[in-house]
């Protein structure tokens, strides 16, 4: 088997370049301070995923050359100290600065102080020579501020026009990026539309016709809005008294006289509106409402088999005893008329039905409509 570095985006293996020099590789060195070095430099930590041993090494394309030294029969080795220096995420050369502005420099001017008189015959012809000069120096101090007037604001336009030119692509870039997330946005919508209108609620079935008498044995849904306002169970099930009693028959007057306590509601709190736990007790088989009058949703854990995977530990936790192969287990539940009501994310294999129903948040849905 090659060997290979285990530098990060290094796929260096063997130990031959492409041009046929020869590539070296280096253990990592026993004493703590420098393996530690080397760790940092090659950006990895040991750990799960990686752990050093006698086999994992560094290729010689990652040090310098002073780094290297040959020995008398031919073989390279490190120098003591040596660390990798070399990779892909640092800079080979440095940044090359931009060229200085060229500045016009004025000439110096002869002191006045500096001008010796030699004798008072020559006194008219070296203040005639200081004159000269002191305005000729004048002439190109202004000439030289004025030159600097004009190029500065140059400079500073084309600063400002490279300036606005980014922030214009950094906009345009902006405004790409929102219509992407507006039409990732619509599509959301659209999708959550079309799955709200599939749903088996109570809206959804009376928004069709003639499906009143199928699901519910009224002729219409105004027919069922009638009786259901007649019961008058309140906004939220505040009239509904709850009977105690195993037996199945309620005296009439059991609603009459009945201290505010009794009437208290123990267990979960309401999850469900009135009028859908109405539906849910009409569209209820007799063979439930006689036996399981307070069932609302009935769950199984289902198994699907899957591909095994190259992972020991991951197909540990995808095996099933109960299948004999891996696997991904859900939850799912339907209402006592038969419709879907609840299917939970899919979970390992291994995993028990009981946790299943803990993680999936099931038990959080239904409320219990009768107490012990």
């Amino acid at each position: 088997m090659p060997t290979h570095c285990c530098v990060p985006g290094c796929t260096k293996k063997g130990y031959r370049e492409e041009y046929g020099s020869k590539v070296s590789y280096f253990q990592f060195p026993r004493e703590k301070m420098v393996k530690k070095k080397w760790i940092q430099a090659i950006r990895r930590d040991e750990g799960k995923d990686f752990k050093i041993s006698d086999s994992t090494k560094v290729c010689s394309r990652h040090f310098k050359n002073e780094d290297l030294k040959k020995t008398l029969a031919g073989k390279i080795c490190l120098k003591p100290g040596a660390i990798p220096s070399i990779f892909s995420w640092i800079r080979t050369s440095p940044r090359k600065r931009k060229p200085p502005t060229e500045r016009n420099v004025c000439e110096p001017v002869a002191s006045i102080a500096a001008v010796s008189i030699s004798n008072a015959s020559a006194e008219s012809v070296v203040e005639f020579d200081l004159e000269v000069k002191v305005e000729v120096s004048i002439g190109l101090t202004t000439s030289v501020v004025e030159n600097q007037n004009i190029i500065l604001p140059e400079k500073e336009c084309y600063d400002l026009t490279e300036t606005i030119t980014n922030k214009n692509k950094r906009i345009e870039e902006l405004e790409q990026e929102i219509n992407g997330i507006k039409l990732r946005l619509e599509n959301a919508q659209r999708q959550i539309t079309n799955l709200t209108k599939k749903q088996f609620v109570l809206e959804n079935l009376k928004a069709k016709k003639n499906t009143a008498a199928f699901y519910t044995g009224f002729n219409n849904w105004d027919a069922f809005e009638a009786v259901y306002n007649y019961l008058d169970p309140g906004e939220r099930g505040g009239n509904i008294a709850y009977w105690r009693s195993g037996n199945g028959e309620v005296p009439v007057d059991y609603d009459q006289d009945q201290s505010k306590d009794s009437f208290t509601k123990k267990g979960r709190a309401r999850s469900l509106r009135p009028m859908d736990e109405f539906f849910l007790v009409i569209t209820m088989p007799e063979a439930f409402k006689n036996k399981y009058g307070s069932t609302r949703v009935i769950i199984d854990c289902t198994e699907v088999r899957c591909q095994m995977p190259s992972s020991l530990q991951l197909n540990g936790e995808l095996f099933s005893s109960y299948k004999h192969h891996t696997t991904l287990k859900g939850l799912a539940g339907i209402s006592p008329g038969g419709a879907i009501t609840f299917i939970s994310q899919l979970y390992t294999g291994s995993i028990f039905d009981r946790e299943i129903v803990r993680r999936s948040g099931l038990l959080e849905y239904p409320s219990r409509t009768k107490t012990p």
